[in-house]
């Protein structure tokens, strides 16, 4: 959470993660699930892409690049795979 809260303060778009889950899952606090998940997309609308791959850019040490993000568009949806792309 201390994470997601700098995310909102230096008002971030986007935030990415090489997992399906951007925080610990399952919570340790039963009564919570996915509270990161919340903090960033429903209460400040911040992006959240999972399951990004970083590990060429750093073993190529490219650690700045123009990310693109292409989803599929789908009706009605509030979420979408798509085709995640570094320019470096």
């Amino acid at each position: 959470m201390e994470v997601a809260r700098r995310a909102v303060e230096w008002r971030l778009e986007l935030v990415g993660s090489d997992t399906w889950a951007a925080e610990v899952a399952p919570d340790p606090d039963k009564k919570l699930a996915f509270p990161v998940h919340g903090e960033l997309i429903t209460n400040n609308g911040i992006f959240s892409h999972e399951n990004l791959a970083f590990d060429e850019p750093v073993r190529e040490r490219r650690y700045q690049f123009v990310y693109i993000f292409s989803p599929m568009p789908t009706k009605g949806a509030t979420g979408s795979v798509g085709g995640p792309i570094a320019v470096v």
